[in-house]
């Protein structure tokens, strides 16, 4: 129970970060396995991200994925996180940390809420290095395992002050 209400708490604080509605068609897209996927907003303010770098010269970047055209089976996000990085404008790149759910549901019993199976947006955490600009950075997605790569600026993704 007290992991179940972790997930939830962590969840609910993410969702916090990019609560503003956008337009899809107005976001920049990208194909990951079989969904199109729109990057909904970025975050990068420390107050609002729960979870804290493991040095003092990393921090966490969070980037919102939104489901186009169907919803994301939670399944697919777990087995192909790692096509998701990000690259500096030196070609090094940043790996996903880990992603997070954003659609729960009531189950009745002993956890009482539970991740959806389907999921209308997710968020995909990276850690970078604190003096890194995030306008010198893209997110990558990869479309399948040893497909082609897209990537899209952040600075084509709006910041979640911007939303605000």
């Amino acid at each position: 129970m007290r992991a179940g209400l972790s997930l939830l708490l962590l969840t609910g604080m993410l969702t916090l970060c990019c609560a503003a509605p956008a337009a899809a068609a107005e976001l920049p897209q990208v194909p990951w396995l079989s969904y199109t996927l729109a990057a909904k907003c970025v975050e990068d303010d420390p107050d609002r991200i729960v979870c804290n770098p493991a040095l003092a010269d990393e921090r966490f970047v969070v980037v919102t994925f939104k489901a186009v055209d169907a919803k994301v089976m939670i399944a697919d996000i777990m087995d192909n996180v790692e096509l998701f990085s990000m690259e500096d404008e030196r070609g090094n790149y940043y790996p996903a940390a880990a992603f997070f759910p954003r659609t729960m549901i009531y189950m009745p019993g002993p956890g009482m809420f539970g991740t959806s199976p389907e999921q209308t947006s997710f968020d995909i955490m990276f850690l970078l290095p604190t003096g890194l600009a995030l306008d010198s950075v893209k997110v990558c997605v990869e479309n399948d395992f040893g497909g082609k790569v897209r990537s899209i600026p952040l600075s084509d993704v709006p910041l979640v002050a911007d939303e605000a």
